[in-house]
């Protein structure tokens, strides 16, 4: 499935390439071919270790120039040729999506990627990866590269989400993904999610009236608007299990941003459960979902 994958890319080199009318023209032995190859090879060491490792007897600036003549967009594609040829079974797709650091080998050039944490600490080369990830075949399902100085792992899942293939998931989050914004998301795609969120005086949890107990399972169907009008703050304060106040510096792709007082009340309508739930002896977990599992069924 690779090397088909492969030739059907080098067979449409004209759309992967930066300059169509000269890259890769000329006889070389870095073939476009070959530097996919190459870079799909290659591992953690220095450049000049991994050409030695993979018999290429050129030199790392030839390797170089050849490697910045290929399109991102040729990985991207690549990599989405190879999974979806994977069967996937029958049954609902689980997912987890996470984000994570990746320190690369040191390129003083790249200054999109250079970071230095003080004056006399040595520079080095980092990038965000998001990745959604299916449990059940083990493989990765998408993944988006991000800036790390503009790192937003919530709209890299939104984003993920948007051209997955999967028409249903259920996708398992961990806290940095606790978002009203994410939920919508996944009702408006009618995907399943479960979210382990934060305790404390600034979580989503902390903004609604809950059971005074260490254990509950409360459904809630609550309107998110962004008016604070009198009336509407009333209703805020007053039933807060109904109604919620998002802040216009707040991500929601649902509701305006702005608004002026005269204009009508904009809801949207968020359905989820909250549960809190004992995993070990004193240690509890709060998570949200628009599942029907039961409480014992999520703690596994």
């Amino acid at each position: 499935h690779l090397l088909d994958s492969i030739n059907d890319i080098v067979s449409s080199a004209n759309q992967f390439v930066l300059h169509p009318e000269k890259d890769f023209s000329r006889q070389s032995q870095l073939t476009m071919k070959t530097m996919i190859q190459a870079i799909l090879a290659m591992g953690g060491n220095t450049l000049a270790k991994e050409l030695l490792d993979l018999d290429l007897p050129v030199s790392q600036s030839a390797f170089v120039q050849r490697r910045y003549q290929i399109k991102h967009q040729a990985f991207k594609t690549l990599f989405r040729d190879i999974t979806s040829k994977i069967p996937i079974s029958d049954n609902l797709p689980i997912l987890a999506v996470d984000g994570s650091d990746v320190i690369l080998l040191r390129n003083r050039f790249d200054k999109t990627t250079s970071f230095q944490t003080g004056p006399h600490h040595t520079p080095y080369n980092l990038i965000h990866i998001n990745a959604l990830y299916t449990l059940e075949q083990e493989i990765y399902h998408d993944l988006q590269i991000q800036d790390n100085r503009e790192v937003d792992e919530r709209a890299a899942f939104i984003d993920m989400m948007k051209t997955s293939s999967f028409k249903q998931a259920l996708v398992i989050m961990d806290r940095g993904y606790e978002s009203y914004n994410v939920m919508a998301h996944c009702q408006e795609r009618n995907w399943s999610y479960i979210i382990r969120i934060r305790d404390g005086n600034h979580s989503m949890k902390s903004g609604f009236s809950l059971p005074d107990t260490p254990c509950f399972d409360e459904a809630f169907d609550l309107n998110i608007c962004r008016k604070q009008t009198n009336d509407m703050k009333e209703l805020y304060r007053d039933f807060p299990n109904q109604y919620h106040f998002l802040p216009h510096n707040a991500s929601f792709d649902f509701l305006l941003n702005s608004s002026r007082k005269s204009d009508p009340h904009q809801f949207y309508e968020l359905h989820f459960r909250m549960v809190r739930l004992e995993i070990k002896p004193g240690f509890f977990e709060t998570l949200v979902t628009n599942t029907d599992y039961s409480p014992e069924k999520l703690k596994e």
